[in-house]
């Protein structure tokens, strides 16, 4: 069975979390509010998305 991990803000230490998993071959979604933060990583991650998760919504 996969193992999928979040990673919730990609900010320095969520930017470098979700890297390495994604280097070690395992599926990340990531999320981060900031669209630049998606966009830098985007190439990287399969499944990085801008999403704010404060938002009740």
């Amino acid at each position: 069975m996969p193992r999928i991990f979040a990673v919730i803000g990609l900010g320095t230490f969520g930017s470098a979390v979700a890297l390495e998993l994604a280097r070690r071959g395992y599926e990340v979604f990531a999320c981060d509010r900031d669209p630049d933060k998606i966009e830098e990583l985007g190439s990287e991650l399969a499944n990085a998305v801008e999403l704010d998760a404060t938002d009740e919504k």
